[in-house]
């Protein structure tokens, strides 16, 4: 003889369905708008990298400019471009040995640093340009 189940309650299994559903449907929610507020600050820490490598390149355009009028120029100050400012670090003549003009500098946008090292001829034409990990 078969043994026979009765559910008192109709409806008791598509209640507890419901709820499962609902309970994964607001995990899955929650997940995605996480994912999408977190994806917003690495987007706007890469601009703040991308606006610090770009002042450090225009403070290196500074001490260019300085340097076609100067040849001897060593100056290591802060220079104000905008509303920011970049750090000179070096200037260094390389005449007798090697011909070469290094120039190193330092900018930081919102904690996004970049470090920009050039080398130029004693004509000001780029040898190499590299970042640094620190100044």
């Amino acid at each position: 003889m078969p043994v026979e189940i009765k559910i008192k309650q109709p409806g008791y299994i598509a209640l507890i369905s419901v709820l499962i559903i609902s309970a994964m449907l607001v995990v899955m929610a929650t997940g995605i708008s996480a994912t999408s507020f977190f994806l917003r600050f690495n987007i706007l820490d890469s601009e703040y990298k991308q606006r610090s490598s770009f002042l450090a390149e225009g403070c290196q355009n500074v001490v260019l400019f300085n340097l076609s009028k100067d040849i001897n120029y060593t100056s290591t100050d802060n220079i104000n471009i905008g509303s920011d400012s970049c750090k000179i670090f070096l200037v260094q003549h390389n005449f007798p040995s090697a011909g070469q003009i290094t120039i190193q500098t330092k900018a930081v946008v919102q904690n996004a640093a970049t470090n920009l090292q050039i080398v130029v001829d004693t004509n000001l034409n780029l040898i190499s340009r590299e970042e640094l990990p620190s100044l």
